[in-house]
């Protein structure tokens, strides 16, 4: 079998099971690290088992879990199981989502129209590009590469009118993480109302139904994520160098203004955000399919940028937008040496930076994530716009 593929296609092949045996004995230093400290794993697991007794999962774990009450109810399948054996079930389900991903990345954006070297780079590049983020997320046992395979499957099943599969996929998503729901903004431009109701639907049933055999504990849950999860975070100035969110840099630029004043800046940045890609997804909705995928993947960027917390396992949200770029200018559909310098930037910072101590240490303290996001949003926006003369 292996006499069939040619040596660049073997020297890939290598570099994937090298990989996947390094993440595989990062797993083992997880499985390590649940017996002897919390993680993050450890903290999903333990809220889920005290919800589904009845007690507030953010009091039992001090707070420390911080998603919606939905996560730590889906959970409750695997608090049947030893916590180590939970947390390799929940490592496989993820490497599996993560390779799917992968799979429906490449063929989002039409990878298969490249031809040998071109092709390899390509996968290459898909592949390393986000690799360091989903390897951390992996690592600590964290869900950022479970909504990142939902979000992406999502917006594919969007492009093939599987609507109900997409609207169940996202209503998934924003369940387990709120910020995912930013893609229902492009769907609504885009007119796709069946995508729409499938998601309201589905997101209702979620989050409504266990109010029927649970009313007070649910209750008392969601009470709890509001005022732990979503309004002390927006009244905490998290400037920790290690959050590259708008709302981290704009904290640390500005470490004595008041509280309020960064509120208005971080607001007031977010709409323009948002509302220049609504705007976006308006102009593009009778484009062709590989316009309307470039311009669903900037969804994801905003999450990073207007999240009051982005730390670097949530930047698996990289991985489509990354893949829409490279694809765009491996394609040629592009032309000029700025793209190309602009992505270098990106890639450089997405890649080079996470490899290392030292090169992370720099990316963070410098803000250096926080600005490749604006600059891969801003060359997804221009390639797209309706208005760029230069685009093929």
């Amino acid at each position: 079998m292996l006499e069939n593929i040619n040596k660049r296609d073997k020297i890939l092949l290598a570099a994937f099971v090298l990989f996947f045996i390094y993440l595989l004995s990062n797993q083992f230093s997880e499985l390590n690290k649940l017996q002897s400290e919390t993680t993050d794993f450890g903290t999903i697991f333990n809220a889920s088992i005290a919800l589904n007794n009845g007690i507030d999962p953010y009091h039992a774990t001090g707070n420390a879990y911080f998603y919606p009450p939905v996560l730590a109810m889906l959970f409750g399948v695997l608090t049947f199981l030893p916590i180590a054996w939970a947390s390799f079930l929940f490592f496989c389900l993820k490497i599996f989502l993560v390779v799917f991903a992968l799979k429906v990345c490449f063929q989002l954006v039409g990878g298969n129209r490249f031809t040998d070297s071109r092709k390899t780079l390509f996968i290459f590049g898909l592949v390393f590009i986000a690799a360091r983020f989903w390897e951390s997320d992996l690592q600590y046992g964290n869900t950022n590469s479970l909504i990142m395979a939902l979000v992406i499957l999502a917006i594919a099943w969007d492009s093939k009118d599987w609507w109900l599969l997409s609207g169940i996929a996202l209503a998934l998503a924003t369940s387990i993480k709120i910020l995912p729901v930013l893609l229902v903004i492009h769907f609504v431009f885009n007119r796709r109302w069946k995508t729409v109701a499938a998601f309201s639907i589905a997101l209702l049933i979620l989050n409504l139904l266990p109010f029927v055999w649970s009313y007070d504990s649910w209750l008392n849950a969601w009470q709890s994520y509001i005022d732990a999860g979503v309004v002390t975070k927006l009244n905490t100035r998290l400037s920790q160098p290690d959050n590259q969110s708008l709302w981290g840099l704009i904290n640390r630029s500005f470490p004595t203004a008041a509280l309020s004043n960064l509120q208005f800046i971080w607001l007031s940045c977010s709409a323009l955000l948002l509302g220049s890609a609504g705007w976006l997804s308006h102009k593009t909705r009778n484009s062709s399919s590989t316009v309307t995928i470039a311009v669903a993947s900037l969804y994801p960027l905003l999450g990073l940028l207007i999240s009051p917390g982005s730390w670097v396992v949530h930047y698996t949200a990289v991985l489509l937008p990354m893949a829409v770029l490279w694809s765009i200018l491996l394609s040629k559909d592009w032309q000029g040496s700025v793209p190309w310098t602009l992505f270098g930037v990106t890639n450089i910072i997405f890649t080079a930076s996470g490899w290392s101590r030292f090169t992370v240490n720099a990316a963070i303290n410098y803000s250096l994530f926080v600005f490749a996001v604006i600059i891969l949003f801003s060359c997804i926006f221009w390639w797209a716009n309706p208005l760029n003369s230069k685009r093929a």
